[in-house]
């Protein structure tokens, strides 16, 4: 489902939170997209079975890898996930849509990305960080803040 929408240019990929889920934002010239990882049948039987916590960390440790990686090793891991069906689109949200992007402080030391969209909403993600994940805050904010410089978003930041 991720080869039907144009990114343009990726620029990079940054791991998120949205309700407690580890997701992958990927970000291009011509949009973001919002993605996850796929759940097997092992995965599923995990969660079941009562260590959710477990697979979140293994989730958000693959996408701290993935959002650590340089382009082209981006382009290939990624182009081998959707080759596998391990990962899927769950948003998608074109850079025209986009009127400004802001990095605010959260509770607890926490780092919120809101995405405000042109007709008002505004999309609530938080940055993937700390020691569980394998990224700090400072290197996961300085992440942030140049993938979004070099995707052209508005960029606002109060940490």
């Amino acid at each position: 489902m991720l080869r039907r929408v144009n990114l343009g240019w990726l620029k990079g990929s940054l791991a998120v939170s949205f309700g407690g889920e580890p997701y992958l934002l990927l970000l291009g010239t011509r949009g973001l997209a919002l993605t996850r990882f796929r759940r097997n049948f092992a995965k599923r039987l995990a969660y079941t079975l009562g260590s959710r916590a477990i697979i979140r960390l293994y989730e958000a440790r693959k996408a701290v890898k993935l959002s650590k990686l340089d382009l082209a090793d981006l382009r290939e891991e990624l182009g081998k996930l959707m080759r596998e069906g391990s990962i899927e689109l769950v948003g998608f949200l074109l850079s025209n849509w986009v009127a400004k992007v802001e990095l605010k402080r959260g509770r607890l030391g926490r780092v919120k990305i809101y995405i405000h969209k042109t007709n008002g909403e505004k999309v609530s993600l938080k940055l993937i960080f700390g020691l569980g994940s394998g990224i700090d805050r400072d290197e996961a904010i300085s992440l942030a803040k140049r993938l979004f410089k070099e995707a052209n978003l508005k960029l606002k930041e109060e940490l």
